[in-house]
This record gives structure tokens, C-alpha cells and sequence, in this order.
């Protein structure tokens, strides 16, 4: 076997936990601005998603309710085109014979755009029960 001389001395002053302390010290003096670095991108990563979440689940209420919106509407042109239909059934059968009765139709054709959803509901019961009424 060869040895060759080196200029690394075979003995240290310090001891072995002391030399393993000081090694761990500068592994991590070396590696810690790099954690470091890259935890504060990830932190900042973090808090951008969380406001694009934040942004996106607000945009997203935003358009449900817009989407509530237009299902009311929806429902309530389904029950007026239901409604005409009906009081047009009635004045071709010729059971709208009151003047009355008449007048509130004209009424309830020249409002239909504004009346409520409980009104338009009373209105379809009653055209049912004046279309299911025996006839005199």
C-alpha cells in the first residue's frame, strides 16, 4: 500500500460531536437561504391562490344569482303565457260573459308585465276553475 502525504491533518483538536456540530452548522448556513427562498415563493404562491379563489367564488355567487334571476323571470313568463293561453280558451268558449269579468281580464292582459307571482298564481286557479265549471 502507498501513502502519499497530504497536507490534511489526521488529527483535529476538536472532538467528534463538536466536528459534527460544526459540519451540520455549515450545511445548513449553505442550504438556508435556499429554504428560505423558495418558502417565501411558495408562501407568496399561497396567497395568490387564495385571492384568485376568493375572486372566482365571488364572481361565482355573482352569477348564481344572476342565474336565480333569470329562472324567476323564466317561471313567471311560463305562467303568463299559461295564463293567456287560458283566458284565451275562455273567450273562445264564450265563458267570459260579465262585463265585470271582462274588465278584469282587459286589466290583467294590460298589467300582466308587473303582477306577482302569488297573483298570477290566483289568476291560473281561477281560469281552472271557471274552464272546469259546468257550463249553464
Amino acid at each position: 500500500m502507498r501513502i502519499i502525504k497530504t497536507n490534511v491533518p489526521d488529527v483535529i483538536g476538536l472532538s467528534i460531536d463538536q466536528q459534527k456540530v460544526a459540519l451540520a452548522d455549515e450545511i445548513i448556513n449553505g442550504i438556508f437561504p435556499l429554504l428560505s427562498e423558495e418558502r417565501k415563493n411558495k408562501i407568496q404562491k399561497i396567497k395568490k391562490l387564495r385571492q384568485e379563489i376568493l375572486v372566482k367564488t365571488n364572481f361565482i355567487k355573482e352569477e348564481k344569482q344572476n342565474l336565480n334571476k333569470l329562472n324567476s323571470k323564466l317561471g313567471q313568463s311560463d305562467k303568463v303565457i299559461i295564463l293567456l293561453d287560458r283566458l284565451n280558451k275562455l273567450h273562445s268558449i264564450g265563458k267570459l260573459g260579465g262585463k265585470k269579468l271582462i274588465t278584469d281580464v282587459i286589466n290583467v292582459v294590460k298589467n300582466i308585465e308587473r303582477i306577482k307571482q302569488d297573483k298570477l298564481d290566483h289568476y291560473l286557479a281561477e281560469t281552472v276553475r271557471i274552464l272546469t265549471s259546468k257550463t249553464k
